[in-house]
């Protein structure tokens, strides 16, 4: 059994209900202990007319991460996401393994903790809320530390 924090993400459609129904995908095959806010952000990495909704979800899966991937790849499919090779774009959800307890994994389908998730406050900031003492495994910062040392950004609670 894995322990993990899986972010996700959306900015088309009905935002909102695109995180609820990801969240009842994700608990047919892993046990939700904890669900963050909502967060509301810019698109980052491209530009985009519309916002993200981002929520971090804290979960149990009885398998391993590669495993928890394939699932969450395909709930991304079922809920109309198309990867493109080209880069970022606008998504219906987008689903991320932020981390799994005791666990730094690099293969070219996955690597733990999130490559990017340090630089970004649409995922620190869930992560925080869900996990309010955790550390990263490769920097040895907790998340308050990280959270401190974002440059500006705009990224608000805006509910549940």
């Amino acid at each position: 059994m894995i322990r993990g924090i899986i972010l996700l993400g959306t900015n088309l459609g009905h935002k909102r209900e695109n995180l609820v129904r990801a969240a009842e995908y994700i608990s047919t095959y892993a046990s939700i202990l904890t669900i963050s806010s909502l967060y509301e952000s810019p698109a980052w990495g491209y530009q985009s007319d519309s916002s993200y909704l981002n929520q971090a979800l804290d979960v149990t899966f009885a398998g391993d991460p590669e495993e928890l991937m394939d699932h969450l790849l395909e709930t991304e499919r079922a809920m109309g996401r198309t990867r493109n090779a080209q880069g970022y774009e606008d998504r219906p959800i987008d689903l991320d393994i932020l981390t799994v307890d005791g666990v730094v994994h690099h293969t070219p389908k996955l690597q733990i903790p999130h490559p990017r998730m340090q630089e970004r406050a649409f995922a620190l900031l869930p992560l925080q809320e869900v996990r309010p003492n955790w550390e990263h495994p490769i920097f040895e910062k907790t998340i308050g530390q990280l959270v401190a040392e974002l440059p500006e950004f705009e990224c608000v609670k805006v509910g549940y």
